[in-house]
């Protein structure tokens, strides 16, 4: 529960991402998960999970963050937990691992291919489309 609340505080606000860090969060989280990794005891998959998505959104477009969590080793330990049975757990590791590597990169895609690359003539006659591609899935 400790790790749903602390990861709702870091959630896109940026102030408790910068009080957390300083706290030591980052290795308060890499210490429990790595401990309950590398020890033979059962660990509640829900714990596990949400450690990640914490430490996931801790470091989430945070420079100083991600810094930390690669001068703590944060991959190597993220690693075990890529094959653990549970696939929420899997799927949070990945989201802590790519929040992590997004490093120094603006994540809007503002400008990545995006439709200011037409001029206003193709946008005015509708050859450029905005539309969802995978909406008719889901």
């Amino acid at each position: 529960m400790a790790a749903f609340v602390l990861a709702v505080i870091v959630d896109g606000q940026r102030l408790g991402q910068e009080v957390c860090i300083v706290a030591g969060l980052i290795n308060v989280c890499l210490k429990h998960l790595q401990e309950s990794i590398y020890n033979d005891a059962k660990t509640e998959p829900l714990f596990l999970q949400w450690m990640c998505l914490c430490l996931g959104k801790l470091w989430e477009d945070l420079t100083e963050g991600q810094v930390l969590g690669f001068q703590a080793y944060a991959p190597v330990i993220f690693g075990p937990l890529l094959s653990q049975s549970h696939p929420e757990v899997r799927a949070a590791s990945i989201f802590a691992l790519g929040t992590l590597l997004d490093f120094g990169f603006d994540t809007s895609r503002d400008d990545i291919g995006g439709v200011e690359d037409y001029d206003d003539e193709e946008k005015n006659e509708g050859r450029i489309h905005n539309e969802e591609p995978f909406k008719c899935c889901f």
